[in-house]
């Protein structure tokens, strides 16, 4: 039966543009060149993804190799590179598939799958190494070792014995002798450091409530009452803190004096006396 109604040459008719469609899609090569426009890329690459699914549920791996890889060079993505793997290595092209799954961990360096991926590399880095993915030969058996000579045998007249040199006295050298260790280490030049600097502000200090008890006493000679009050305090603090840091200093002297001399000699006695002005350290010990 002919059709010849409107609605049946139009039926035809878009079923023969449809085809022509899709013939021309299916022919369409992947540009030389990506375009400048990132949108321009990113619709290219969006749209040959589409084809790589597309051939790939049809079972066409060569057409989705194709597709994935015009995809990638528009916008490289870890999805693309991931599909790309998958659909190369099914096409038999192993050395694209490693290159795609390298390029996937590039993109996504903190894959999940990251520990799988490697070793997928590695699986197919061997077989690419080895074509058609066949085991590597086993290793030839070591030769065996040579017999031993019995230990009853006894020399031959041709062969000598040598006898062993006198054992002679070992010369010490300076490189053999230990290495002394130096007094001052880091730590304790770090505690000196701290103890010098507590003794100058202590001394800084010391100075200026002396300077204070001065002003009070000129000050209370003039009947200024609140102003001497004033200057009182102000050395008393200044006095307090010198003695304050006078005695870490002198902590700072015990501690270092200690650390020095007992890494050498032990020390018997460490004391400290103070004297007018700050504090002395005393230490007796063997040497």
């Amino acid at each position: 039966m002919r059709c010849f109604s409107r609605a049946c040459v139009g039926s035809l008719v878009a079923a023969i543009l449809m085809a022509a469609l899709a013939s021309t899609a299916r022919a369409a090569e992947c540009p030389a060149m990506p375009p400048s426009s990132l949108k321009d890329r990113r619709a290219m690459a969006k749209d040959w993804f589409s084809r790589a699914e597309t051939e790939e549920l049809g079972g066409d791996d060569k057409a989705a190799v194709k597709a994935y890889s015009c995809s990638f060079a528009m916008l490289p993505h870890p999805s693309t590179a991931y599909n790309l793997a998958r659909a190369a290595e099914r096409s038999g092209d192993l050395t694209l598939a490693v290159s795609a799954l390298r390029d996937y961990l590039t993109l996504k360096p903190t894959a999940a799958d990251r520990a799988e991926i490697e070793e997928r590399i590695r699986v197919l880095e061997s077989k690419v190494a080895i074509p058609g993915g066949a085991p590597a030969p086993a290793p030839a058996p070591a030769p065996a070792p040579a017999p031993s000579p019995s230990p009853t045998a006894t020399p031959t007249p041709t062969e000598t014995t040598e006898t062993p040199p006198p054992s002679r006295r070992r010369t010490t050298h300076p490189a053999d002798e230990p290495k002394r260790e130096p007094r001052m280490g880091t730590t304790e030049w770090i505690i000196a450091g701290v103890g010098a600097a507590a003794l100058a502000a202590g001394v800084v200090f010391n100075v200026g409530a002396r300077s204070a008890m001065d002003d009070c006493r000129n000050l209370a000679s003039g009947h200024n009452l609140t102003g001497a009050r004033d200057a009182c305090d102000k050395g008393k603090r200044f006095a307090y803190l010198s003695y304050g840091l006078f005695g870490a200093a002198g902590a700072a002297a015990i501690v270092d004096v200690t650390l020095v001399l007992g890494k050498h000699q032990p020390v018997e006695t460490v004391g400290m006396l103070l004297v007018p002005g700050g504090a002395a350290v005393s230490a007796t010990g063997r040497f």
